[in-house]
């Protein structure tokens, strides 16, 4: 029997980029578990020497975002019409893919969020952005393309917002998949493994320490996290992650006086010690539709603090597992931050995080992968 040919689509490769990471988790077990010849369609990726699968690379071209943006969709399209694949799965906003995964969320309701905090001329500067509105365009074409048979939501709250924005999309081509985290990767952290890690980083094994993981600071809603830190003197931070506006971040914290609290680390791509160095992880995102670092915390044995705009919300059992905030509320998550003085109510919370991310093995997101395909192909 012929096998069948899977394309899968994402523009490129970052290190600490969460949607990279859950590529390569579907590729590997795709490979262990699916007899697919699987192609990844790309501008970069970071090759391993276990990868089983064929890299396409894409050129890369345009001088501004919306042309590297639109060039890149256009190059796509030609692929596509130059290979037989038998589905095609992009993680980017084409129009004539088959499954759209939509890890990056709804660009809509993105901006939406963006403006209600934004002045008059943020909004029409963004209302007029070549780059904005071609991702946009793309974003409404492809849900109105015939080519679209699936959308994978990662979130229940990705569904809301594709059926909130896009109401003409029917709701049966939605399917709720969530992120799947390899529970050996981050095995639960300890006490003792927390303060071995700490050592090693040259930290106070006493200090109370949180997390914060993300690159783009304003959309991962940094801010909030440091305008909270004045509220709780107790509280020291370590941000994992990089901006292009990392100064604006770091005299901030010279303003709010909390410059001696607060630790940037830059973009790192072995993570598995931050969170075993840390007490708590604070994601307190102005958008993000199911960020990897959630489960990445719960896995390891940590509590998390999230806001009600990331798409692991639900997965949040309230003073059990964790705690959710409204977005940019430095006040309410300050008061949480309280509340969390006693060591052993932090063990507590890691202790059913990690029971929480035990539902939500990588083996559980490829075999919802692998039934979703089986069924395409077969109609």
């Amino acid at each position: 029997m012929t096998r069948k040919k899977l394309a899968i689509i994402r523009s490129s490769y970052r290190p600490d980029g969460g949607a990279e990471r859950i590529i390569a988790r579907m590729l590997e077990g795709l490979q262990t578990h699916y007899a697919m010849d699987v192609s990844l369609i790309t501008k970069k990726w970071q090759a391993s020497e276990n990868d089983d699968f064929n890299v396409i690379q894409c050129p890369k071209r345009g001088l501004f975002r919306h042309t590297k943006f639109q060039n890149f969709n256009d190059d796509v399209t030609t692929l596509l019409q130059q290979h037989a694949f038998d589905l095609v799965q992009s993680h980017e906003r084409i129009p004539s893919c088959q499954i759209y995964r939509a890890g990056d969320g709804v660009h809509k309701q993105w901006l939406e969020l963006r403006k209600q905090n934004a002045s008059p001329i943020q909004q029409f500067l963004w209302d007029h952005s070549p780059y904005h509105n071609s991702i946009l365009h793309a974003e409404k074409t492809m849900f109105a393309h015939p080519n679209l048979k699936k959308v994978i939501c990662n979130a229940p709250q990705i569904k809301h917002d594709i059926l909130k924005h896009y109401p003409e999309t029917p709701e049966d081509k939605l399917v709720v998949i969530y992120n799947g985290i390899n529970l050996e990767t981050f095995p639960f952290c300890s006490s003792k493994k927390q303060q071995q890690v700490r050592e090693s980083l040259a930290l106070n094994k006493n200090d109370k320490i949180l997390l914060y993981i993300g690159s783009g600071f304003q959309r991962k809603g940094l801010i909030t996290l440091l305008q909270a830190l004045p509220l709780v003197p107790e509280w020291k931070l370590i941000v994992v992650g990089k901006d292009k506006k990392i100064r604006f971040y770091q005299r901030l914290c010279k303003q709010l006086h909390i410059g001696q609290r607060v630790i940037f680390v830059g973009m790192q791509t072995d993570v598995q010690n931050y969170y075993a160095s840390c007490d708590l992880l604070v994601h307190p995102a102005l958008y993000d539709p199911a960020p990897n670092v959630v489960l990445e915390a719960m896995a390891s044995g940590r509590g998390v603090i999230i806001s009600q705009n990331c798409g692991n919300h639900e997965l949040i059992e309230e003073g059990k597992n964790g705690f959710v905030f409204e977005a940019g509320d430095s006040k309410a998550l300050a008061s949480l931050l309280r509340k969390l003085k006693d060591k052993q109510k932090l063990i507590t919370l890691g202790q059913y995080a990690r029971k929480t991310a035990e539902d939500y093995p990588t083996s559980r997101m490829i075999h919802s992968l692998i039934s979703l395909y089986n069924n395409l192909l077969t109609k």
